[in-house]
């Protein structure tokens, strides 16, 4: 891994420049160097993105953290909904994920324009700041156990509930159209079972195949005994789900990013179908223990050696003189 020293001089910059002074150098560079755009180093701009993120790390972490507010948590957002699609994106430390596809959406919007550099700054610090505002409102919302993109509202006399948590009301049709979820899929399960955002992002009310399968099942409703990864490799389990029209998609909908187009299964589903089989046998760890080393051999007492002491023999010298 390079040195400090040697992010700075991929940045151009003397050690010890503030944080400031590395964004800006960061973006003269990106403009530079991207790939998207004629004469773009993609190598280069490999480069200059590890040496801003490593050097922007530390900064982030010493930030004060900001002071609580309940109504950022009620807007709406438009960036990529990355928990939606198996990733528990609710860190607060920096998350860069979304500089690739901005500064490609960007050059694209302004092929035929030439904006200023000043005016490129602004964009991405107004994003940057975006980004960070929403990491933090994930943070808060999970300790909440609530939607973060508050769209969850506690659930009123004759509202549909969640079947999970049963307190917050159901995803409606206008909803799900809004954020790209499938209603007619979601609401065509036999059992009519509903959910609310915020059980769902949690995956506490649906998952995916690949969470199904990586999860340890416990029998008795998930209270009883362990059952292992019982759903590892059984993919006749969702080829029947899928049949039985017991599973539903969901493709988040944003302006600038690509987002994947996940299928969830509901976890009361698959818990019937991880009690159906037999519990894995766990494997007990055996301790290591060190080879045995031969026994010592031992030796018959010896007697004391008693001292010997030696007549001086007369110097042989003295005596030729």
């Amino acid at each position: 891994m390079p040195s400090e020293a040697e992010d700075y001089r991929t940045l151009e910059l003397e050690r010890g420049a503030d944080v400031n002074a590395i964004r800006k150098s960061y973006l003269r560079l990106v403009v530079r160097h991207h790939p998207d755009k004629k004469g773009g180093d993609a190598r280069k701009f490999r480069q200059v993105f590890d040496a801003y993120k490593r050097l922007m790390a530390p900064a982030e972490a010493s930030q004060p953290r900001p002071p609580r507010d309940h109504h950022n948590g009620r807007r709406e957002s438009q960036s990529r909904d990355d928990d939606e699609g198996g990733y528990d994106g609710y860190e607060r430390e920096y998350d860069n994920s979304w500089h690739d596809e901005w500064f490609r959406e960007f050059f694209r919007r302004t092929r035929d324009k030439k904006p200023g550099y000043q005016d490129f700054f602004d964009r991405f610090r107004t994003k940057e700041a975006q980004q960070k505002e929403r990491a933090r409102q994930r943070a808060e919302a999970k300790k909440r156990g609530v939607d973060w993109m508050g769209r969850d509202k506690k659930a009123k006399a004759g509202d549909e509930t969640c079947h999970t948590c049963e307190q917050q009301t159901g995803i409606n049709a206008k909803q799900a159209e809004k954020h790209g979820l499938l209603f007619r899929e979601y609401r065509a399960h036999p059992a009519q079972r509903v959910t609310c955002w915020g059980c769902k992002t949690s995956h506490k009310s649906v998952m995916t195949q690949n969470m199904a399968m990586k999860k340890s099942w416990k029998a008795n409703g998930g209270k009883g005994e362990k059952l292992g990864k019982v759903l590892d490799g059984r993919h006749e389990v969702f080829r029947q789900l899928r049949r039985e029209k017991k599973s539903f998609h969901h493709q988040p909908v944003t302006d600038d990013i690509e987002t994947r187009n996940s299928e969830y299964f509901w976890v009361a589903d698959l818990q019937q179908h991880a009690e159906s089989f037999e519990p894995l046998q766990r494997k007990r760890k055996v301790p290591s223990t060190p080879p045995a080393s031969p026994p010592r051999k031992k030796h018959a007492p010896q007697a004391p050696k008693t001292p010997v002491k030696r007549e001086r023999q007369p110097d042989v010298k003295q005596e030729q003189r």
